[in-house]
């Protein structure tokens, strides 16, 4: 395509085709987009923000949906991309769930491209799904409308080696921190944190400590002690040994107390493997409340 309007006239939208996958009561519903626009050259200076390149952020809207990129919002792939041919590969492979595929190809992707190019996926499933099961697994242990809560992340954790045991799952300490950050209880919230924490409302010198971040935390319950979120958007990068990983989402937030409040967060988390459970050893947040 040479001009902008072609964009609009030669292609579909990502939120037509969710929407025609939703109309059709497909679930679940996965969306792999092995494509990446250069705004640059399609469209001219004088119209487009500056910086303005690649595919944008995927908000889903509901679970039971994965939206798959070939690259992260906001970057353009590499010449000649071995996210095609990667993802051909891993599909085929017997067993494998779509989180493990996924994860397989950021891998290799990333290394194939030496970290230049990172596949990014947005959205959550609330069950394992296969595209080529094989037979030792009963592919759907309970009908696929009924939800089991859990945030699925785009790049697993690796297996483990024979001699080790399983690490835990970090989709599981995703679940059970948010339950934590919403608790009325100080204590369920920093238990999820490691002994010294980089903390983004800390303002003493070096780390927080797990005490601070009760403190911290019991000033919000007790200003509000009525509060309400939504949870969206979240990714998660691993590094390649499968011991930490950046962890990202959003949500929006409704508190009564002493004054009301409202607005939209977005988080980020360290969080590593320490003796053998995740910790939360980063944790940064951006609010935009609304006046």
């Amino acid at each position: 395509m040479t001009y902008d309007f072609e964009v609009r006239d030669e292609t579909l939208s990502l939120e037509d085709i969710l929407n025609a996958l939703s109309t059709a009561g497909a679930t679940p519903k996965v969306v792999i987009l092995d494509a990446c626009r250069n705004l640059l050259s399609i469209i001219p200076a004088n119209a487009r923000s500056p910086g303005q390149m690649g595919l944008a952020d995927v908000h889903t809207p509901d679970d039971e949906t994965l939206v798959c990129y070939s690259t992260k919002d906001g970057t353009v792939a590499v010449d000649d991309s071995a996210y095609g041919p990667i993802l051909a590969e891993e599909i085929a492979k017997p067993g494998k769930t779509i989180d493990i595929v996924m994860r397989e190809v950021t891998r290799r992707v990333k290394n194939a491209t030496n970290g230049k190019q990172l596949p990014w996926t947005y959205g959550n499933l609330t069950q394992d799904f296969y595209f080529n099961p094989s037979g030792d697994q009963d592919v759907n242990p309970a009908p696929i409308s009924t939800p089991r809560p859990i945030f699925t992340s785009p790049q697993p954790l690796p297996p483990p080696a024979p001699t080790t045991a399983p690490a835990p799952d970090l989709n599981d300490f995703i679940r059970a921190s948010w339950h934590h950050y919403t608790s009325n209880d100080p204590s369920d919230w920093a238990s999820d944190f490691a002994p010294s924490v980089n903390y983004c409302y800390y303002e003493g010198t070096g780390f927080a400590n797990r005490t601070f971040i009760e403190q911290d935390r019991n000033k919000l319950v007790n200003s509000y002690p009525v509060r309400h979120y939504q949870f969206s958007g979240l990714g998660v990068q691993f590094e390649p040994d499968g011991s930490s990983a950046r962890v990202h989402y959003s949500y929006s937030y409704s508190y009564n107390g002493r004054k009301a409040a409202s607005g939209i967060a977005r988080v980020s988390l360290t969080v590593q493997l320490l003796n053998g459970q995740w910790f939360i050893t980063g944790f940064d947040e951006t609010v935009n409340r609304n006046r």
